[in-house]
C-alpha cells in the first residue's frame, strides 16, 4: 500500500467511518479529502479510496479489497459484511426517530456541513431524504445490483443480529469477536456504529446495551479511539487531513 492513499467522504457517514477505521487500525497512510464525493469523479457517492491510481468505490468492495492486502492473516468473510453494508447499516439509520436524524445531520462539528441555522425548516425534509434513500436501496429500479442484499432490520432484529456476537466473545473470553485481536466483524461492526455513538444517537446506544455489547465497545475505543476519527475541531468541506 503506497503513501499517496487518499479517502473522500464525511464524517457523518457510516460507511466512511468504518473505511477510516480500518485504515486508522491498520496504519495506512492516507490524505482524508472531506467532501460528499471526490471531485471530478464519474462516481457521485461516497466513500472513495484511491491508492496507487486505482479508484475503488463503494464500503463493502473497499473492504473487500483492503482485507487481504493490509490483513493477510485474515479472510475476508463476504456474508458478513453484506449484513453489515446491506442491513446493519441501514437499520440502525431506519431505526432512527426524527429528532435523531435531525442530531445525526446537524450533530456540530461533525455532522453533514447543513447550517444549524435551517434545522427548523430543514428537518421534516432531510427526514424524508434520508427514508427514501434507505428506500432506494432496497429498489431494484434504483439499484439492481444490490437490492436483492437489503435487509432491514427493526430495533430488536438488529438487537438479535448483534447479540451472538457478545455471548461468543463471551463463551470464548475473548476480548473481540474475532479473538485475541480485532478482526473484519470487529472493525466492520464498530465502525458502522461508532458515528451514531459518538453523536450520542439513543437507539443505537439501546441497541448496543441490549446486545451486551459495552463492554466490548470500551475495548474497542482503546483500538480506534473516537478522538481520532472525530477531532474536536470537526472537519470542513474541502480540508485535507494527512494521517
Amino acid at each position: 500500500m503506497t503513501g499517496d492513499a487518499k479517502f473522500y467522504g464525511v464524517s457523518a457517514s457510516p460507511p466512511c467511518n468504518k473505511i477510516r477505521t480500518y485504515l486508522y487500525h491498520t496504519k495506512i497512510p492516507f490524505t482524508f479529502e472531506i467532501g460528499m464525493n471526490k471531485p471530478n469523479s464519474d462516481y457521485k457517492k461516497m466513500p472513495v479510496f484511491e491508492a496507487a491510481g486505482r479508484q475503488v468505490n463503494d464500503s463493502y468492495i473497499i473492504i473487500k479489497n483492503l482485507i487481504p492486502a493490509c490483513m493477510p492473516e485474515a479472510t475476508f468473510d463476504a456474508a458478513f459484511e453484506e449484513q453489515m453494508a446491506f442491513s446493519l447499516q441501514l437499520s440502525l439509520e431506519s431505526i432512527m426517530s426524527r429528532d435523531e436524524i435531525g442530531n445525526w445531520a446537524w450533530s456540530s462539528p461533525h455532522g453533514f456541513g447543513i447550517p444549524g441555522c435551517v434545522r427548523c425548516c430543514m428537518e421534516g425534509t432531510v427526514e424524508s431524504t434520508v427514508r427514501g434513500n434507505i428506500l432506494k436501496a432496497a429498489d431494484k429500479d434504483v439499484n439492481p445490483h444490490t437490492a436483492d442484499k437489503v435487509k432491514l432490520l427493526k430495533e430488536p432484529e438488529v438487537i438479535a443480529l448483534l447479540k451472538p456476537l457478545a455471548e461468543s466473545m463471551l463463551a470464548s473470553e475473548s476480548k473481540f469477536f474475532d479473538g485475541a485481536a480485532p478482526g473484519q466483524k470487529d472493525l466492520s461492526v464498530y465502525g458502522t456504529i461508532v458515528g451514531f455513538l459518538y453523536m450520542k444517537i439513543e437507539s443505537t446506544e439501546r441497541v448496543v446495551k441490549e446486545s451486551g455489547l459495552e463492554a466490548w465497545v470500551a475495548t474497542m475505543k482503546e483500538v480506534v479511539p473516537m478522538e481520532k476519527l472525530f477531532p474536536a475541531e470537526g472537519f470542513t468541506a474541502g480540508q485535507k487531513i494527512v494521517y
